[in-house]
């Protein structure tokens, strides 16, 4: 919370002559007036503050959403190239078996697919 310091008190001008004979119990220091004036003029400070969080509220949230959109992105890319690796590492071992030039390509997709999977869980 920030350090929203109050106004002092109004003056209480001729506070003594105004309520002199009256017992001390009964006075009232300030009129209804001037301690409303007083609570709107103190609330301005805390009303912006509060504005100010719900402001840092919204940016923070809106911070979340765009991260967990680019966490959602990635994983979706992930498992759009796993997939492609997969078909990749189909048509090699298809290949491989008639071409022994395609058993090394086919070992690296599979290494690849067998990496990308063990990360994934």
């Amino acid at each position: 919370m920030a350090d929203v310091e109050l106004l002092p008190l109004p003056e209480m001008g001729h506070f003594e002559q105004r309520y002199a004979g009256i017992p001390y119990q009964v006075r009232t220091a300030y009129t209804a007036d001037q301690m409303h004036a007083y609570a709107r003029a103190n609330m301005e400070p805390l009303l912006a503050e509060v504005a100010g969080l719900r402001q840092a509220l919204t940016d923070a949230l809106d911070d979340i959403a765009a991260v967990e959109r680019l966490a959602a992105d990635s994983n979706a890319r992930a498992e759009r190239l796993a997939e492609a690796l997969r078909d990749a590492r189909r048509a090699l071992a298809f290949a491989a078996q008639h071409l022994p030039e395609c058993n090394e390509p086919y070992e690296r997709a599979n290494a690849a697919l067998q990496d990308q999977e063990d990360r994934n869980g």
